[in-house]
């Protein structure tokens, strides 16, 4: 976006923490006492057991979010080093030897939430007829990112319709 843009300063001024994702996969089901977990670890802060969604009872899987802290020491490390490093965690919190499931995937988010969220919703230059929203004017989640749509929707028509 060129300096032109009435909202380029503002964009400058975001940083944005990343994540790590691992998803685990097997055929044997888990039996947990619980669907997610906050976790209080300074390298791990997000379990879930995915087939606990609707229409996903055939397929049992775990995904777990690394914290921000980790993320950003580790984003540009080796995927086989931090698989292996996030697996032992899980397995020792879900006491199950993890290693040999089925499928086993990992994700790097480089921008996944704003350190600190925009005051707006969305960011719209009216001169240059430009506009931009997003989960991470929010809170990074896909509620963040309908009520950002959503709030520049109604600008738009606001305007349109006058």
């Amino acid at each position: 976006i060129t300096k032109e843009i009435s909202f380029h300063s503002s964009l400058e001024k975001i940083k944005m923490n990343g994540c790590i994702s691992l998803m685990i996969g097997m055929y044997e089901k888990l039996n947990l006492n619980y669907d997610a977990a906050l976790i209080e670890n300074k390298d791990i802060s997000w379990l879930a057991v995915n087939n606990s969604k609707p229409c996903r009872k055939k397929n049992h899987g775990l995904l777990i979010n690394s914290s921000y802290e980790y993320a950003s020491k580790n984003i540009n490390s080796p995927t086989d080093e931090i698989i292996k490093y996030l697996l032992n965690i899980k397995s020792y919190l879900v006491k199950k030897y993890l290693s040999n499931s089925e499928l086993i995937k990992l994700h790097k988010w480089r921008y996944v939430e704003a350190v600190k969220h925009p005051n707006e919703n969305f960011f719209i230059d009216y001169k240059n007829k430009i506009a931009i929203c997003g989960d991470w004017f929010v809170n990074s989640r896909v509620e963040g990112a309908f009520t950002s749509a959503n709030e520049l929707s109604k600008e738009i028509i606001s305007k349109v319709l006058i």
